[in-house]
């Protein structure tokens, strides 16, 4: 039995959603000694397909990956969890799966959990590593029949869980959870890569019905990176004292060739924008450099933040357990603090100082 991963590509959100999938799956096969394959979604034009193949079997070889197959859908529809589950579920039934790998955007977690529903498999979200065979039978799950070893954040991302799915099963992704990329030396040649024909739509775009309508849509316009793929985040929380305090924070990001986060309770209190919050209940992110100021680090903050490379803490409270889960602390007045921070990297220009 394979371990499959299911990703959309062909623009770059879904290209980076895509690589994270792939790369987990490739974990996923190497705790169980499972070959892996890709069935990928991508939305052409008429007359596009052959390039979307190319660029397709492309990917898969930069990844190792030696088996895959591409559903073309009409590029004039949008993809929502009604395409996916549609298109995908023909599909999945057929491969000798011992798991679906999917990435954790929103229209992907919906899609899985429906899936999930109509196949009558298991299925598991929030997933940021994989546990070894030795890891299930410790936890007396080696005589259940083969099982899928996850973990993932539990009690608010206070601590970590391992459980145990039979196979086949769904399993969704925590978004910056499988940073990087493939291992070197697992690049193979184009050649190589049997690109399968998918039932239906081989050498021809279709499109799935779905019961969504987008009336419009309007894009936030920033000179900042965004939040998912920023190297540098600047996260403001109820320290701050007011919305006052994030055009300074929003100055030294620009001068790290960053962006601005916030805490729910920031949020909440109406002080910056909510796409822009860090948690739980907002985004995951895994930053190279995490700057919190004046955030307490509840849990539920600590788990959206928890693959920052590095964090470093502004807080004039000794006892914040923002403390305990960064690398530097610095304690004392946030605005003394970021104000001399701009003062050492202002001059370097856009970008600041490495």
């Amino acid at each position: 039995m394979m371990v499959w991963a299911a990703i959309q590509f062909g623009s770059p959100a879904a290209d980076r959603d895509g690589a994270e999938a792939l790369l987990a799956a490739q974990q996923l096969g190497l705790t169980g000694g499972r070959d892996v394959g890709c069935l990928a979604v991508t939305p052409v034009r008429d007359g596009a397909v052959g390039s979307a193949q190319s660029e397709f079997r492309g990917l898969l070889a930069a990844c190792g990956i030696r088996r895959g197959a591409l559903l073309a859908l009409d590029g004039r529809r949008g993809l929502d969890a009604d395409v996916i589950v549609d298109c995908l579920e023909p599909q999945m039934t057929g491969r000798d799966a011992a798991a679906w790998v999917f990435p954790g955007s929103a229209e992907w977690r919906t899609a899985a959990a429906r899936l999930a529903v109509r196949l009558g498999w298991p299925v598991v979200g929030e997933v940021i590593e994989f546990a070894a065979p030795d890891q299930l039978a410790a936890m007396g799950e080696s005589g259940a029949g083969p099982a899928c070893g996850v973990v993932r954040p539990a009690f608010g991302g206070s601590l970590l869980a391992i459980e145990a799915l039979a196979m086949p099963c769904l399993v969704v992704i925590r978004p910056r959870a499988f940073a990087g990329g493939p291992p070197e030396g697992t690049a193979i040649d184009p050649e190589q890569v049997d690109l399968q024909p998918v039932s239906g739509v081989s050498g021809q775009a279709t499109g799935a019905a779905s019961r969504v309508t987008v009336v419009s849509a309007e894009e936030r316009q920033s000179d900042l990176p965004a939040l998912g793929d920023a190297e540098v985040i600047v996260s403001g929380g109820r320290g701050l004292g007011g919305p006052e305090g994030f055009e300074l924070l929003t100055r030294l990001a620009r001068a790290l060739g960053g962006c601005v986060g916030a805490s729910r309770a920031a949020v909440d209190a109406g002080w910056f924008a909510y796409e822009s919050q860090v948690g739980q209940s907002g985004r995951t992110v895994s930053p190279r450099l995490y700057l919190a100021v004046g955030i307490s680090g509840a849990a539920q903050h600590l788990a959206g933040m928890r693959g920052s490379r590095v964090v470093v803490a502004i807080n004039r409270n000794p006892e914040a357990p923002i403390f305990g889960a960064c690398n530097y602390g610095l304690e004392g007045d946030w605005r003394e603090i970021v104000t001399a921070l701009l003062d050492e990297v202002g001059s370097a220009g856009p970008g600041g100082r490495n």
